[in-house]
């Protein structure tokens, strides 16, 4: 460090070989200090007097303003690891993480999935490594009723036992909205032990309008409930319009600009034509993700109380020819060869799976005489080649249509 008469000396030099010129002239000493100004009076450059002096750690800071630190402690500070749920959709605390996606693209089921995954420690998609933990789910659209067959559905078709939804917490319709004055302090009592909360949706979980700018200070609570928690937030929202071929990711979400930027995570579903779900991350601020495609698969046989098959299986689809009617061939045949001839209804059962897919298959199958077929009064049977047909007008075993 040079003393204050070297420095003055080095300025005198310096002034002297330009000609006496000094107005806008700066030492390469002053750039490196940094400690230099412009007089206003006389458009010269002068040292800072008070740059000499540190910045006290105790200086008086207004309460205010919040927890005032030196830059030089906080360069320092020795961050631990980010502990990421899903580390490479990068999932994890100290922002909020968004799901957007148009209404029955598959969010609600895909953030359940993923809660099971957290809760057993299973990949997600079965290919995503997660953070084993607990979860909570804030559940204000659906009700105990749907969400509970969903997660009974969904741990039947990955084969989980029950005894996972010990780790997984769930309020029906809590009344809290995120403008509420304590809406901060109680969603951090609630998200303190947790690993996981799934907030669905965002519009549900607000009062105001979307549209307004100010919407963003909701998530910006959210923000710091999962600084002081720990606890990674996934808030699921729905997808903004389109108009034509959209050009900035910022309009991915539906409402005000300032929802992209109050998030640090933002995940997109879009269904494709081949019945696949693609995720395409639309902002991080860390970590890249190429994205994923999956699928949803109805495991087993109809339940009759509930309309719907008794499990559901997510799948990774990565964009190889695994296409819908491939796999309902090969229902559609294994439910021939266990149960023999059965009808169109009693076939869809059988096969499970998309209603779609399976006539599909079924018609492919009988074009290429793979599956016979005859009419038995009003109705159509089908049975593989080597079935024996019966007579006409005997009831088929498993066809309630013909009972």
């Amino acid at each position: 460090m040079l003393c204050e008469d070297e420095k003055d000396e080095l300025r005198r030099k310096s002034s002297s070989a330009r000609g006496g010129e000094s107005d806008l002239f700066i030492t390469a000493t002053q750039v490196l200090s940094g400690k230099w100004r412009q007089n206003e009076k006389s458009n010269t450059v002068a040292p800072y007097d008070s740059a000499d002096t540190p910045v006290s750690s105790a200086t008086s800071w207004p309460q205010g303003l919040g927890t005032f630190r030196l830059v030089s402690d906080v360069v320092s500070t020795e961050w631990p690891e980010v502990p990421f749920v899903v580390r490479d959709w990068g999932l994890g605390p100290g922002t909020v993480n968004m799901l957007v996606g148009y209404g029955f693209s598959g969010k609600t089921l895909l953030a359940q999935h993923m809660a099971l995954c957290v809760a057993t420690g299973r990949p997600l998609l079965g290919k995503y490594e997660v953070r084993k933990g607990r979860v909570v789910h804030l559940d204000l659209e659906q009700g105990e009723r749907e969400s509970g067959i969903r997660y009974r559905r969904l741990a039947t078709g990955h084969g989980i036992d029950w005894q996972a939804f010990a780790a997984i917490g769930y309020a029906e319709f809590p009344p809290l909205r995120l403008e509420d004055e304590d809406a901060e302090a109680t969603l951090k009592l609630a998200a303190k032990g947790f690993d996981l909360m799934i907030l669905d949706s965002f519009r549900a979980a607000v009062r105001g309008d979307e549209n307004d700018s100010g919407i963003r200070h909701t998530l910006d609570s959210l923000t710091r409930v999962s600084n002081a928690t720990g606890c990674t937030i996934l808030v699921l929202h729905h997808e903004g319009k389109r108009s034509g071929k959209r050009s900035d990711e910022r309009q991915s979400a539906r409402g005000n600009s300032g929802i992209f930027d109050a998030v640090g995570t933002m995940l997109q579903l879009t269904s494709e034509k081949d019945g696949s779900v693609s995720v395409t991350q639309t902002k991080n601020r860390s970590i890249r993700f190429g994205g994923a495609r999956f699928r949803i698969e109805d495991v087993g046989a109809v339940v009759p109380q509930i309309g719907r098959t008794e499990g559901l299986k997510f799948c990774a689809f990565d964009g190889q020819p695994i296409l819908p009617a491939a796999t309902a061939r090969e229902r559609v045949i294994a439910a021939l060869r266990k149960n023999g001839r059965l009808g169109a209804s009693a076939l869809k059962k059988a096969a499970s799976g998309r209603a779609e897919d399976v006539q599909k298959a079924r018609e492919a199958l009988v074009a290429e005489g793979l599956v016979d077929s005859e009419k038995v009064g009003k109705q159509t049977i089908y049975f593989l080649p080597s079935s024996s047909a019966s007579p006409a007008g005997e009831p088929v075993p498993g066809n309630d249509s013909l009972r």
